[in-house]
């Protein structure tokens, strides 16, 4: 079979590759894809920053996106791995359920979710993805499609391994169960990086959801956003609401034109302070998923960083007791080389596992950073810092680390754990990403 030759990178938009592109829409595709040999990098909506989601020969699992079984006595559904969280909350909204966990935008597949472990602002509460999956049909480059179930050894490998062991063909989720669409949003100002952390640290074990909106500019004072269901009234009937297309007259769509003159230099400082100085404590109603998926709010976002050569998002997770020095350390490296992070945004969580753990008990601060020269060589500095400190990283987001930095964030257990996997499930190496290159995690394809 001819691929058709198609440019794909990560969402960061830093790297862009030339690469061979296949999409696929049923089983016996990815099945045929897999005997052909050579290398395979899988792909569901390619919303990892890094360079995750590609490699020469990319797998595009899209094609999968039916709802298969959906129980709204249970809550239980079954899907495809190309089905996205947006597709998923559409669907089962008006019967009273939500995802247990979701990321910033709704536009990931929940292939991509397992794959990557992903997390949410309610990670200290609800943990990671995979803790609300029930089992997963797994494909191996093997040629075997097995049933994994929570609680397996195979399926904790399988989770969060970053599509390097198998081919998660399809679901089944455990839904959550709300009375309510609506959530009170407690709008908090904090006057320092040292307030930011307690606060979201106390509104992770007292409210639903919290997460920090930091200035580094001005050494991480911010503003707390924390929220928790409202009480639902009788006559409440959930559904669908889409949000807002428009603000001011403008359409969202098209707010990232404007926005590209402020993603330059430190021009996004003014954008900093205008939002801390117009915030006020406050207390306010909000749709759940205007809440929970701020990245979409304005489509196309990333587009302004386009121009200086896409951004980067480095997101280190630190022990609570090391968080406080450990970013004042990189806030402060951040303002002497004059790169300081654009957006940053802090979360409070606990251990969790997966193949490649990256969540520890205390924070993670994700900061964006517009691609400029000299970027490369403090974020290298800055995740010797995270290590030295007991740090770790996230797949999704990395694309910084090498192989003996990937050894320290992950352990060489969960590395011999890895090793262990590849050789049963793809003992010819035909699963690989740019990434694993990059991280000495592929095995060399047998001739």
């Amino acid at each position: 079979m001819s691929d058709p030759i198609v440019e794909l990178g990560g969402f960061g938009g830093r790297e862009r590759e030339t690469v061979l592109g296949r999409s696929v829409g049923d089983l016996s595709q990815i099945r045929a894809a897999l005997e052909e040999g050579g290398t395979w990098a899988l792909r569901g909506a390619g919303k990892s920053y890094g360079d995750a989601c590609y490699g020469p020969r990319v797998l595009m699992l899209d094609g999968l996106h039916q709802i298969t079984n959906w129980d709204p006595a249970s809550g239980v559904v079954e899907c495809d791995a190309g089905v996205t969280l947006a597709q998923l909350w559409r669907a089962v909204i008006s019967d009273g359920w939500w995802l247990p966990v979701v990321t910033g935008t709704a536009k990931i597949t929940v292939g991509g979710a397992f794959a990557m472990n992903v997390h949410g602002k309610n990670h200290w509460k609800a943990g990671c993805f995979a803790e609300h999956v029930l089992s997963v049909r797994w494909l191996t480059p093997d040629g075997e499609l097995r049933e994994l179930h929570r609680g397996t050894p195979e399926f904790d490998a399988a989770s969060g391994s970053a599509g390097l062991l198998g081919v998660a063909v399809s679901l089944t989720i455990q839904l959550k169960k709300v009375a309510t669409h609506q959530l009170h949003v407690f709008c908090l100002r904090t006057d320092s990086l040292e307030e930011s952390l307690a606060q979201v640290d106390a509104e992770a074990h007292s409210k639903d959801y919290s997460v920090g909106w930091l200035d580094l500019y001005r050494r991480g004072r911010g503003v707390v956003h924390a929220a928790e269901y409202t009480q639902a009234r009788p006559d409440t009937v959930l559904q669908v609401l889409e949000p807002a297309t428009r603000i001011l007259g403008v359409s969202k769509s098209e707010l990232w034109k404007p926005m590209r003159w402020f993603a330059r230099g430190r021009r996004m400082s003014l954008v900093n302070l205008a939002k801390y100085t117009m915030t006020r404590d406050d207390v306010f109603d909000q749709y759940l998923a205007d809440f929970s998926f701020l990245l979409d709010s304005a489509p196309g976002w990333e587009q302004a960083y386009q121009q200086g050569g896409g951004f980067v998002q480095f997101q280190p997770f630190v022990p609570k007791e090391a968080a406080l020095g450990v970013f004042e350390q990189l806030i402060r490296m951040q303002g002497s080389a004059g790169l300081v992070s654009h957006l940053a945004v802090l979360k409070r969580h606990r251990a969790a596992g997966g193949l490649f753990p990256y969540c520890v008990d205390g924070f993670s601060l994700a900061m964006d950073f517009q691609w400029r020269e000299g970027l490369d060589a403090l974020l290298r500095e800055m995740t010797k810092i995270v290590l030295d400190a007991g740090g770790k990283f996230y797949l999704a987001k990395d694309s910084i680390m090498t192989p003996a930095e990937a050894r320290r964030s992950y352990g060489e257990e969960s590395l011999e754990r890895y090793r262990e996997f590849k050789s049963r499930w793809d003992p010819t190496g035909v699963l690989a990403t740019a990434q694993s290159d990059r991280l000495g995690l592929t095995v060399p394809t047998a001739v």
